[in-house]
């Protein structure tokens, strides 16, 4: 395979790997949504998506992990060179795609990791929210609900 169809299949799985993030983030806004939302019965359907899209995610930086070391080894680079370093070795007109490709995708993970900060976030909220409410049952408090053990009526002098 020559270095032009890989560097256009890279392309390619570069643009995937874009979508899929895209997704991933989506997935995350909706799970923070119904978070937010109190919809607890559609928060493992939603937690089962983002783990598929993560898995999908994966499956495409994988991908894309092949396709670096072969045009890094046809370039005379080493195998586990970095986009940035292919992008400096190949023509210039493949170079500019790949690398803005490559910001695109940095950006694309910098707006996921806030998706997830916000997700953890919300998460961490309803979970603080929930162990407040119940927090009465720990506390001595919920005591005074019960009948007192040992506890006597008394006449106290001077009450008639």
């Amino acid at each position: 395979m020559n270095t032009e169809t890989q560097l256009a299949q890279l392309v390619e799985v570069l643009d995937a790997e874009l979508e899929r993030i895209t997704a991933l983030r989506l997935r995350f806004v909706v799970l923070a949504s119904l978070v937010a939302a109190d919809q607890s019965e559609w928060v493992p359907g939603s937690v089962r998506d983002l783990q598929r899209a993560s898995e999908d995610l994966r499956v495409i930086e994988l991908r894309r992990a092949v396709l670096t070391s072969g045009i890094a080894a046809t370039c005379g680079l080493d195998d586990e060179a970095r986009l940035e370093e292919i992008v400096g070795s190949v023509d210039p007109a493949w170079g500019s795609v790949l690398d803005t490709r490559r910001e695109a995708i940095r950006e694309a993970m910098a707006h996921l990791s806030n998706e997830a900060d916000i997700t953890r976030t919300a998460v961490d909220r309803r979970s603080a929210l929930a162990e407040e409410a119940l927090s009465f049952l720990h506390s001595d408090t919920a005591r005074t609900y019960g009948r007192p053990r040992g506890a006597r009526a008394q006449i106290v002098q001077g009450s008639l």
